[in-house]
């Protein structure tokens, strides 16, 4: 009975850039925040839901041009799934797989370099947190008026920082106080990086879901 953060974005793809500037757009839109405490088999049925449901897809077309005539298939392409897979993630991804889910399952660590091991995307957690922190500075990020967990998510993002260590001059994102939550904001940052990692160019939105294990998160 941990805690659950789902946060679902709407990512603009190169192919909107244009459409972007003219109207102002942000890069990411937070569209879905949810957090709870609920069991790993309620967790499992939500996430699919959302998956499957209709409301996160994303539309799109393929043209096929045959003798002279332009045939236009139209289909729906399901969100893009990231799971925080850290410390116990790893029995909570063997249990979202039995639902059959197709996600990347991400482990946070303490490294430099992002890299991939057996099924596990491994990512330094300063440049996950870095993604939503520093989008949000910049105003890349747009959160959607009335979204639930709204104040909590901007509270979680205000009071990251960057700590240094001067000693080693490593570098690593941590909450501004012990007793601060950020499940929220590293869904987003896991959201953020999923939505990264799309080859494609038309828009694409983006679910994520990320288990508190941390000594001082609720």
């Amino acid at each position: 009975m941990d805690y659950t953060a789902i946060v679902g974005i709407e990512a603009l793809g190169k192919a909107n850039a244009d459409k972007q500037r003219a109207y102002k757009e942000a890069d990411i839109r937070v569209v879905l925040c949810e957090r709870g405490q609920e069991s790993y088999k309620k967790v499992g049925e939500r996430l699919k839901q959302l998956v499957e449901g209709p409301h996160l897809g994303t539309p799109c077309y393929e043209d096929t041009i045959i003798d002279r005539l332009a045939l236009r298939d139209e289909k729906t392409l399901p969100p893009r799934l990231a799971v925080d897979a850290t410390g116990v993630g790893r029995g909570v991804v063997d249990h979202l797989r039995s639902y059959g889910l197709d996600f990347k399952a991400v482990q946070l660590t303490g490294g430099l370099k992002e890299h991939r091991d057996g099924g596990y995307h491994n990512v330094p957690k300063k440049d996950l947190i870095s993604l939503a922190v520093v989008g949000f500075q910049n105003g890349w990020i747009k959160i959607a008026e009335g979204l639930p967990h709204r104040e909590q998510l901007e509270h979680e993002l205000l009071n990251y920082r960057t700590k240094v260590n001067l000693r080693t001059g490593h570098e690593s994102f941590e909450a501004w106080r012990e007793r601060d939550h950020d499940d929220i904001v590293l869904a987003l940052s896991l959201a953020i990086w999923c939505a990264s990692k799309a080859r494609t160019d038309w828009r694409r939105r983006v679910l994520v879901g990320t288990f508190d294990r941390f000594p001082g998160l609720a």
